[in-house]
C-alpha cells in the first residue's frame, strides 16, 4: 500500500509484504429507465443473456388529419398505432435470443429488442356536402390527391378534402311503370360527373312512397311526378314521372268477382259484357291499361282484338312477364263458349232442368241468369227471350 519504492539502498529494517488482488469484472448494463440495470461479469467468461420479459406499451407511430375544408365540420385525426413483443435482445445492432451465450471482453449495453405490430387505419366515410361532390383527399394545395382508403406509415401526414360544385343533376330514368308492392331506386347522373351528391325527393302524391336513398314504393293505382333536387340548391333539379298500376283486373263497366266453391275454393271471373263484344272494346272497358290485358283460349292461344268475346276465355294482366290477376270470361247465356245465344244453349239449359245433363264449370255462371246460383226455368225463359228478340240483354237481371 505504500507509495515508496523499495530498495537495497533504503532498507534499514526487516519488512513484510503482503500481495493485494483486485477482482477484475466488466459490466453488462440495460439502460431501463427511470433505473438502469447493472450486471457485473467474469471478462473473457461464457455467459447466458437474460430473458426480455418487460412489456412495452402500444405508441402511435404515426397520424392522418383529415381536413374537410367546408366551414362545418371539425377536423378528425385518425393514429397509426405500434405494439410490441419482447424478442430477445439488442448488442450493436444485432439480434440475440433470450439465453444466449456470449463472452464478453468488454462492457457491453444490452437493448430490449421487441417484435413490432403496426395497426393502421382507415379513412373515414366520405363526407358530403350540400351542393357539392367530394373528389378525394389531397395534398394542402389540393393537385395530389392519395390513392386508397387506408394508411400504415409511420408518418404524421395531412389530408385535405377537395370539393367539386355540381352544377346539374338528370334522373337516369324520367318515366316509370310500377305494380302495387313494386320498389325503384332513382339514380342519378351530376354534371360534373362521377359525384353521389345528397338530395331530396318532394312534389307527389300518395300513391307512392320515397324514402331518403330514392327507394320508390307503389301504394296505389295513379300517376305523380317526383321533383328531384340538390340539397343546398333546390334550382339544380329534375323530375321523374311514376305510374302505378293496378295489381288486380278491374272495370267499371264490367263485374270481377270471386266466387267461393262447395270444396272452399274460389273461382275469379269477369262478367256483364255482352254477346258479340269485340275483344278490343272488352279491353277497352277495362280500367287496366289495355297492353298488359293478355285473353287465351282454355289451351292458351292469345285471342286476337278482332274477335269477339266468349264464355270460358281466360283473360290475364300481365305486366313484366309476371301474371299478376287472371280470371275467366262469362258471357250470361253463351253456356257452349262459341260466342253466340242461340237454341243450343237454351237445350243446354233445359237437360240440365231435366237432368239429362248437368252443366258445371264457367257454363254454370253463363246460364245463372238471375244470379241465384240455381238454373232452372226461369233461367231458361230469360235466354229463350234473347233468342226471340224479346230481351237485348241478359245483364244486370234481378
Amino acid at each position: 500500500g505504500s507509495d515508496t519504492p523499495i530498495t537495497e539502498d533504503n532498507t534499514v529494517e526487516d519488512i513484510t509484504l503482503t500481495a493485494h488482488y483486485t477482482l477484475n469484472t466488466i459490466d453488462i448494463i440495460i439502460p431501463d429507465e427511470p433505473d438502469p440495470i447493472v450486471i457485473p461479469v467474469t471478462p473473457n467468461e461464457p455467459y447466458n443473456l437474460p430473458a426480455n420479459d418487460k412489456a412495452k406499451d402500444d405508441e402511435n407511430v404515426g397520424s392522418v388529419t383529415f381536413i374537410y375544408n367546408d366551414s362545418v365540420t371539425e377536423n378528425l385525426t385518425k393514429y397509426v398505432v405500434g405494439s410490441y413483443v419482447p424478442n430477445g435482445w439488442l448488442i450493436n445492432g444485432v439480434h440475440y435470443d433470450d439465453g444466449a451465450e456470449i463472452t464478453p471482453t468488454d462492457d457491453i449495453t444490452l437493448e430490449r429488442d421487441y417484435i413490432e405490430t403496426i395497426t393502421g387505419i382507415d379513412f373515414p366515410e366520405d363526407p358530403e356536402r350540400d351542393g357539392y361532390g367530394f373528389d378525394g383527399w389531397y395534398d394542402e394545395e389540393l393537385e395530389n390527391k392519395f390513392e386508397g382508403t387506408s394508411y400504415s406509415e409511420k408518418q404524421d401526414i395531412e389530408l385535405y378534402a377537395k370539393w367539386i360544385e355540381i352544377t346539374a343533376i338528370e334522373v337516369n330514368s324520367s318515366d316509370v311503370t310500377l305494380v302495387k308492392g313494386d320498389t325503384h331506386d332513382i339514380t342519378i347522373t351530376t354534371t360534373p360527373a362521377g359525384f353521389n351528391p345528397t338530395v331530396t325527393y318532394s312534389g307527389y302524391s300518395d300513391i307512392i312512397t320515397v324514402d331518403d336513398t330514392g327507394k320508390i314504393t307503389a301504394v296505389s293505382k295513379g300517376t305523380t311526378e317526383i321533383t328531384v333536387a340538390l340539397t343546398g340548391n333546390p334550382l339544380v333539379s329534375d323530375t321523374i314521372t311514376v305510374t302505378v298500376l293496378d295489381d288486380k283486373l278491374a272495370s267499371e263497366e264490367y263485374a270481377v268477382k270471386d266466387i267461393e266453391k262447395a270444396d272452399e275454393t274460389k273461382d275469379r271471373i269477369v262478367i256483364n259484357a255482352e254477346a258479340g263484344t269485340l275483344i278490343s272494346e272488352f279491353k277497352a272497358n277495362m280500367s287496366n291499361p289495355d297492353e298488359y290485358i293478355k285473353i287465351y283460349t282454355s289451351e292458351g292461344e292469345e285471342v286476337d282484338d278482332t274477335d269477339i268475346v266468349k264464355s270460358g276465355l281466360v283473360i290475364k294482366l300481365e305486366y313484366n312477364d309476371r301474371v299478376l290477376d287472371e280470371a275467366i270470361m262469362i258471357v250470361r247465356g253463351d253456356l257452349d263458349g262459341d260466342g253466340f245465344i242461340d237454341v243450343t244453349d237454351e237445350s243446354i239449359v233445359m237437360d240440365h232442368i231435366l237432368e239429362i245433363t248437368f252443366i258445371d264449370g264457367y257454363s254454370f255462371y253463363a246460364a245463372d241468369i238471375n244470379d241465384d246460383d240455381f238454373v232452372d226455368v226461369t233461367d231458361d225463359a230469360y235466354i229463350m227471350d234473347y233468342i226471340l228478340e224479346i230481351r237485348n240483354s241478359l245483364n244486370n237481371i234481378e
